[in-house]
């Protein structure tokens, strides 16, 4: 499981298709990544995305800079949800700007040891749910991963800002 401390892993995720490529590397310092196990599920697209991009003011008062949300879903997938809930929520970027990222293969998730056998409801291994604060120096400050691997507890942007 993913350790304080810990760097991220050096991978190639994806933004709006293949060729719009993003390298982990370049996540910000001072940042939240959202994991989630799926795009268009419902636990994520009604209740645990949607609490952050309704909530971009308060992590900015916390002084996070960047919003990642991360998905094990081809890019065409995470940017087609991605525009999905950023119609059905009034949310202003300039507060915190917000990316979502696409990683098809789940090597950003499996470097951070955050995946889990899922194959038997979405047929391949998926990201935990949780939620990684990254700290000034680029590394893992924060890690609320939900125990159960799906669930919606640890990870809910009130307990997250609450550690905050």
């Amino acid at each position: 499981m993913v350790q304080v401390g810990q760097s991220l892993p050096k991978t190639t995720l994806f933004v709006k298709d293949p060729s719009d490529q993003f390298e982990s590397g370049s996540i910000e310092p001072n940042s939240v990544i959202v994991t989630v196990p799926a795009a268009f599920s419902p636990t994520c697209s009604d209740t645990h995305v949607p609490g952050y991009l309704t909530r971009l003011k308060d992590l900015k008062s916390k002084n996070i800079n960047h919003l990642y949300v991360v998905s094990v879903n081809d890019p065409f997938v995470t940017n087609a949800w991605k525009k999905t809930l950023l119609k059905s929520f009034s949310i202003d970027k300039t507060e915190v700007p917000v990316t979502f990222l696409a990683d098809p293969k789940g090597d950003f998730i499996h470097g951070l040891d955050l995946d889990f056998d899922s194959a038997a409801v979405f047929g391949n291994n998926r990201s935990k749910r949780g939620v990684l604060i990254i700290g000034s120096d680029g590394k893992v400050a924060k890690d609320f991963v939900e125990p159960d691997n799906t669930g919606l507890k640890v990870s809910a942007v009130d307990s997250v800002l609450k550690a905050l």
